[in-house]
């Protein structure tokens, strides 16, 4: 349940009070043992009072610290306080009468009682007027007793002594009620913030506004209504409690230009009936049981965006700290919902976003299927080397659009999370050997041999789209740069766990770019004059299909030594027919 400040300061100032009981109880106990000590290293006339009071002393502050020990004494400490207090200014007085070489010391001993617990100890502005005039009829006592005149500049220096300790309290136990409550502020702020950094949606982050906000009126209801300015109106979005009957009010709708929730508008802080005795809604709150509202409007510079409702049961009053409070409360909110709003319309414009590409997308690879196969049959139907080339150009160009619309379409599936895995049983050697098939078709120089070495003979569970799209993102990418030589593509089973290398001798990868090459868009050469055609995509898609099937890829490279990445993904292995823990067959030109 949510606690005002006052119930914490109450809290708090129970715990500081028995702690400054002990504390002064024990300082009583060690003076009086002191003081015992010296008594009987003096060894005076007196010795035998003098010990009898050191004892009352001490009997009187053991007591005070035995009962502060006990539940009985704790749940009663200011009364306890009070008692311990009233009893050292009885037996001061008494002292002070019996012995007469030490009651020039009175007004000295009652001052420094007074002001020290008034300082020091908060047992309330009626306890400290207590012993206050305790001590000044104990001094009157020793006054009255004393053999020589009454001195009417030690009654002085009492009275004033015990007038600036009372003094002295209240402006402590003011000062300590004002820090305590910033404090309390500050934190309710601080976790708010952080509540809020924890939502985007508006749901949630009007969720959390309430349950802080309900912080003022823990028997009462917080209430947020935001203006629909389409409609015209403000509706409920969110109630702490939501328990009944403060749920009711959920989803209510209240025209905007209704005359209380204009003035209410007007007013930015206000407090019914308080602020406006003849509002209209003095009835509605009747009612339901209402005493006082509390309504703070969150604007976005001067245009109203929300009313911040802050419902009270009781008579109490709402004063300056509190509506500061809710005036930060409502500060926050705003940015929060506006922060909200922003992401809510950046997830809209995302999803039109992936939705136009995958449209446009789709339609664009119809038509470049039909150039692809038109471009086939002219090359086979070519009357020269001219035509043979130009013919060329069209299929290399048409292939890499077709990667960059295969790549925009697997983003936007991932993009939309409508590509979760789907595994099925196959058997390896001839999904590799398909999956070769469609590699041996990517674009390389002639000068490139593809090696694909035979996979091991086992039936295994894993996902085939997304394999496929890793191989040849991997194989395109190695054959698109290297200029001569090979690229080698190999499979191990290795305990439960599929590991695929694609090793090329193209031109290597910097150790430096090798933790980038796997972010979406993000190529080693990044400048408009690249020699190597591409949109940064293929090994991002490698990451993320990896990642989806629970496994992983790494890259080990050194400039112009070529590039080996290596994928590893777990898989369920359901008949194995060959032992192939390590890399296998011959190699198999392409």
């Amino acid at each position: 349940m949510a606690t005002t400040w006052r119930t914490r300061y109450r809290e708090h100032l129970e715990a500081l009070l028995l702690e400054r009981l002990r504390w002064a109880a024990g300082l009583g106990a060690l003076s009086a043992a002191v003081s015992a000590v010296l008594d009987g290293i003096l060894a005076g006339p007196e010795l035998g009072i003098r010990l009898r009071f050191a004892a009352a002393y001490l009997a009187t502050s053991l007591l005070a610290l035995a009962l502060s020990s006990l539940r009985w004494g704790q749940r009663r400490a200011a009364a306890v306080t009070t008692g311990f207090a009233l009893l050292l200014v009885a037996i001061m007085a008494v002292n002070f009468t019996h012995l007469d070489s030490d009651a020039r010391l009175a007004p000295a001993a009652f001052g420094t009682v007074v002001v020290g617990i008034g300082v020091l100890v908060p047992v309330g502005r009626r306890m400290h007027e207590v012993i206050g005039l305790a001590a000044l009829a104990g001094y009157a006592w020793v006054a009255l007793h004393e053999p020589a005149p009454p001195n009417a500049g030690a009654a002085a220096l009492v009275v004033s002594l015990v007038g600036v300790a009372l003094a002295a309290a209240r402006l402590i136990e003011r000062y300590r009620a004002a820090w305590f409550e910033r404090t309390w502020q500050q934190e309710q702020l601080i976790a708010l913030a952080r509540a809020l950094a924890g939502e985007v949606e508006p749901a949630g982050v009007a969720a959390a506004i309430v349950k802080h906000a309900q912080a003022l009126v823990p028997e009462g209801s917080a209430v947020l209504a935001l203006r629909d300015a389409a409609r015209r109106v403000y509706r409920v979005e969110a109630v702490a409690p939501r328990a009944e009957p403060h749920a009711g009010v959920a989803g209510l709708e209240v025209p905007e230009d209704l005359a209380p929730i204009a003035r209410i508008v007007a007013c930015d802080v206000c407090e019914l009936p308080e602020d406006d005795p003849a509002t209209p809604l003095r009835d509605v709150y009747a009612a339901h049981g209402v005493q006082r509202v509390l309504y703070v409007t969150l604007r976005e510079g001067d245009a109203p965006v929300g009313i911040l409702s802050l419902v009270r049961c009781t008579e109490h009053r709402f004063d300056a700290g509190e509506r500061l409070l809710a005036r930060g409360i409502a500060d926050q909110a705003v940015l929060a919902l506006r922060t909200a709003r922003l992401v809510a319309d950046l997830r809209q414009a995302n999803q039109l976003k992936t939705e136009f590409v995958s449209t446009m997308s789709h339609e664009l690879r119809t038509p470049l299927n039909v150039i692809l196969g038109y471009a086939e049959i002219a090359a086979d139907a070519a009357r020269d080397a001219a035509e043979r080339e130009a013919i060329a150009h069209i299929v290399q160009a048409s292939h890499q659009l077709l990667e960059l619309i295969e790549n925009t379409l697997e983003i936007g599936r991932i993009d939309a999370g409508r590509d979760a895995p789907r595994l099925t049983a196959v058997w390896l050697p001839e999904l590799w050997a398909e999956i070769g098939r469609h590699c041996a078709a990517l674009p390389r120089r002639e000068t490139v041999r593809l090696v694909w070495e035979p996979a091991p003979s086992v039936r295994i569970e894993t996902d085939v789209r997304k394999l496929t799209v890793i191989l040849r993102n991997l194989v395109g990418n190695a054959g698109k740069f290297t200029a001569a030589g090979f690229v080698r593509v190999a499979a191990a089973l290795v305990a439960d766990r599929l590991v695929v290398r694609v090793s090329d001798t193209g031109i290597g990868i910097r150790p430096e770019d090798q933790a980038t090459i796997f972010e979406m868009f993000r190529q080693v050469d990044q400048s408009d004059t690249r020699p190597y055609a591409g949109t940064g995509l293929g090994l991002y898609i490698v990451r993320r299909f990896a990642e989806q099937l629970g496994g992983s890829v790494e890259v080990e490279s050194s400039l112009g030594h070529g590039a080996t990445f290596t994928v590893t993904l777990p898989v369920r292995v359901l008949r194995h027919e060959a032992a192939a823990a390590a890399w296998c067959g011959q190699s198999a030109a392409g």
